[in-house]
């Protein structure tokens, strides 16, 4: 499914126009609030404070001039930002290369806005900062910046230098978590030099790419690579092969595919590649809220969902203990021999339980939209599940739900 960056593009850019013309309207409105008075029920008071009145009317002409400056080059940016977009691409791509629609490749490579606030866009190949687009292999240096201590903002400031020297950067208000975002930024990218901007730390915009260049190219590569989507080092190689790898995924796919955080992968087993970053992460994700930290939980968790899910009828607790076993492979608790023998019980159940797909995860939907405290994140998963039931190319529709199970699990392991 394309990401639509092009309506997310618009948007960010809309929303920066609106906010210069309401300051352009604000400073207006007491210009000529301003002037009505002094020439109005005023007079007197010009007369007795003329250096005062001309004064602030001095400031409020500037403010009026740098808001109209502002509000024109966010109205050229608004109708211009798919040049800007363009030209930044240009400088990571071989000359002669066609971008009449750079839409095009960024929708299929884009997986997500990060967290849906902050207007950064991840893909395997590409990061946008706002409207201006970077190659992720490029990234050399993450750096934060904290305006307050210097400037009567709240806001802070994120940039991004490449291995030439050039860098994007992007202006986030404290609603939109800069600091959770930038540290999400490092774990995706290990390699990079880190810390507070250059400027600030008095390193200097030259020192700071060669000194990102260097721990680019003195970094050791990973033995088996590293990721295209997390850049964290490859622990172990985990293509899907057979269809009961397949059924698995499919009866947790809505998790997998409502999570694009954590980078869910349909072509992997488990959900995800093996990397060092998943690995921290299905870590993370077991010991909370699920409060496994080794072997014996993890198996002693799967085998409780199974056994509620069964006398309940639950897709909720059934879809997910096939999903706690793979986080645990990922976590590397269990091997992959483990996965697939302790997941076929719950496979089992699952088809015991159900009648096939539509089933098991509407049932899934209506216990999760019970738990679950956003009500953006059950329309979002509920969107998800809809594109999923009309895409003939999907799980759902690939993979049959009342295959044999044992004769699966067999093939796969061979």
């Amino acid at each position: 499914m394309r990401y639509p960056l092009k309506a997310k593009l618009r948007a960010y850019y809309g929303k920066r126009l609106l906010t210069s013309l309401s300051w352009c309207v604000l400073w207006l409105a007491a210009w000529t609030a301003a002037v009505s008075f002094f020439y109005g029920p005023g007079e007197a008071l010009v007369e007795r404070a003329a250096y005062l009145i001309g004064g602030l009317s001095a400031v409020g002409l500037v403010g009026l001039l740098v808001s109209f400056g502002y509000l024109l080059a966010r109205l050229v940016g608004f109708f211009c930002f798919t040049g800007g977009l363009r030209r930044s691409m240009r400088q990571y791509l071989p000359e002669g290369t066609d971008l009449r629609d750079p839409y095009g490749p960024l929708g299929e490579d884009i997986r997500c806005r990060l967290f849906e606030r902050a207007d950064i866009y991840l893909g395997s190949e590409w990061i946008l900062f706002g409207g201006r687009a970077m190659r992720r292999d490029d990234v050399a240096g993450i750096f934060y910046n904290d305006l307050s201590q210097r400037f009567l903002s709240k806001k802070s400031r994120i940039q991004l230098w490449d291995l030439q020297g050039r860098a994007i950067e992007i202006t986030l208000s404290p609603k939109q978590s800069p600091d959770i975002c930038y540290n999400y930024l490092l774990r995706m990218h290990p390699r990079t030099v880190c810390g507070d901007s250059a400027a600030r730390e008095g390193v200097g915009a030259i020192s700071a790419y060669r000194l990102s260049r260097k721990v680019l190219q003195d970094a050791p590569d990973a033995p088996l690579g590293f990721s295209r989507w997390d850049k964290s080092p490859v622990l172990e190689e985990n293509p899907v092969r057979w269809d009961y790898e397949r059924w698995l995924l499919a009866s947790y796919c809505l998790y997998i595919a409502g999570d694009p955080y954590y980078c869910g992968d349909f072509s992997r087993v488990g959900g995800y590649e093996r990397t060092v970053r998943q690995r921290d992460t299905a870590r993370e994700v077991l010991e909370s809220p699920w409060e496994i930290r080794d072997r014996e939980e993890l198996l002693s968790t799967a085998a409780h969902l199974i056994e509620t899910g069964r006398l309940r009828r639950s897709g909720w607790q059934l879809g997910r203990a096939p999903m706690v076993l793979a986080f645990g492979y990922l976590a590397e608790m269990i091997t992959y021999a483990e996965l697939m023998r302790y997941s076929l019980d719950a496979a089992l159940a699952i088809q015991q339980t159900f009648s096939g797909w539509e089933e098991l995860l509407d049932s899934y939907m209506e216990s999760f939209a019970a738990w679950a405290r956003d009500p953006r994140a059950v329309a979002y998963r509920r969107h998800l599940y809809q594109e999923m039931r009309r895409d003939p190319r999907s799980l759902l529709h690939t993979i049959p739900f009342q295959a044999d199970l044992p004769a699966l699990y067999r093939e796969a392991c061979g």
